[in-house]
């Protein structure tokens, strides 16, 4: 009988390399996590041609947060961030996979998370290995004051006003527009600085009143 060729995949593996905390956004920001997740393939050598047969995808547990998913390579532009599932390029028999993932709003207790991402051979879907990272994830920050909230000074004075936060985890308070100077506060707890800001002796004034504009000085 002629002989049958059988050929013998071997499951894919799948590391977890890097978890680091990150922020985003613009105005508002907010804490989030870069995921590094590697994926070895035993079918092929380091010295093989690049590859596009390894299916990756990315979810949380509990279907909270929001996960994106890009596949890095050397030479290659980024897979776009708008995805939770990228087919990977491998260069031999590895390929880095990063997630981003942001946790939900609306937070009022600890509750722990895991961010998971399982990896397929394009040719072999049945082929599947996952992977998962536990996060703790915390509540949004539990209020902002400022005392005093309001004050009235003549140009060219200046302005002092204390600034306390309450963080159920790690953060930072920060400044993120307008003019003055709040040093940067990193901690858990309560969280304390001075904003200060020197009223300019000439103030510009401008105002739009129907289709004419007007402008003053003091």
């Amino acid at each position: 009988s002629p002989p049958i060729n059988v050929e013998v995949v071997q499951p894919l593996q799948v590391t977890v390399e890097r978890v680091e905390e990150v922020w985003v956004g613009l105005i508002r920001k907010k804490r989030a996590y870069w995921i590094t997740f590697t994926i070895t393939d035993p079918n092929r050598t380091p010295t093989d041609p690049p590859s596009y047969h390894i299916l990756a995808a990315v979810k949380t547990r509990s279907g909270r947060g929001k996960v994106e998913i890009e596949s890095r390579l050397g030479g290659h532009a980024p897979a776009s961030l708008d995805y939770s599932r990228v087919a990977v390029s491998m260069w031999g028999n590895t390929a880095r996979v990063f997630v981003l993932f942001t946790p939900p709003e609306g937070l009022t207790e600890k509750v722990m998370e895991e961010v998971t991402l399982s990896a397929s051979l394009a040719r072999c879907g049945v082929v599947t290995t996952y992977n998962g990272v536990p996060i703790e994830l915390c509540p949004d920050v539990l209020g902002v004051e400022v005392s005093p909230s309001e004050a009235r000074v003549e140009p060219g004075q200046t302005v002092r006003a204390t600034v306390t936060s309450r963080f159920p985890c790690p953060a930072r308070l920060e400044r993120i527009s307008g003019p003055g100077e709040f040093g940067t506060l990193y901690g858990q707890g309560v969280l304390s600085g001075t904003y200060v800001w020197t009223v300019p002796s000439v103030v510009c004034l401008r105002a739009k009143l129907g289709d004419r504009h007007l402008h003053g000085r003091r």
